[in-house]
């Protein structure tokens, strides 16, 4: 590809002095730098400058969210009043079944990620079985989770709603 490239620059080039110049070394070039620029760069302004800046900012920043606060603080104060009756209601209703839950998991850590199976059912599987556990097939019909009538377990392993 480079090679490409090499042998289609003169084809490109224009005839005549123009590409004379291009080619002879010789020749003086224009220095196009005008000769009053300093030899090196300016000198860094102190950290105290950068400093200021930064904090400007952080205040800048701070005034920005305070605004956005106290502007959003009646619409939130006005949500969480219109939310909260339907929030009680649903930790009275939904309390126990969170509590019995909780004594059946013990720790989030002791199973996998949530499984959505093709039926829609979701399931959570421990990532180690409990030895102390009994077998579904073990309990008796108040033992079984939702207790009597609730779902029993099929053979097959399958839930009899």
């Amino acid at each position: 590809m480079l090679l490409g490239a090499a042998v289609s620059l003169p084809a490109t080039l224009p005839p005549g002095p123009a590409a004379a110049q291009i080619f002879a070394p010789d020749t003086p070039q224009e220095d196009p730098l005008p000769d009053n620029l300093p030899d090196t760069a300016p000198e860094a302004e102190p950290d105290a400058d950068m400093g200021e800046g930064l904090g400007l900012l952080e205040e800048g920043g701070r005034m920005l969210f305070q605004g956005l606060m106290d502007e959003m603080r009646p619409a939130m104060e006005g949500m969480a009043r219109d939310l909260e009756p339907a929030l009680r209601r649903m930790v009275d209703e939904m309390g126990p079944a969170l509590i019995e839950m909780s004594r059946m998991i013990r720790s989030v850590d002791d199973y996998h990620a949530p499984e959505k199976l093709p039926n829609g059912d979701i399931i959570l599987r421990r990532k180690t079985p409990l030895e102390d556990d009994p077998a579904p097939d073990d309990l008796g019909p108040d033992e079984r989770p939702g207790g009597e009538g609730g779902p029993a377990l099929r053979p097959d392993g399958a839930i009899d709603l």
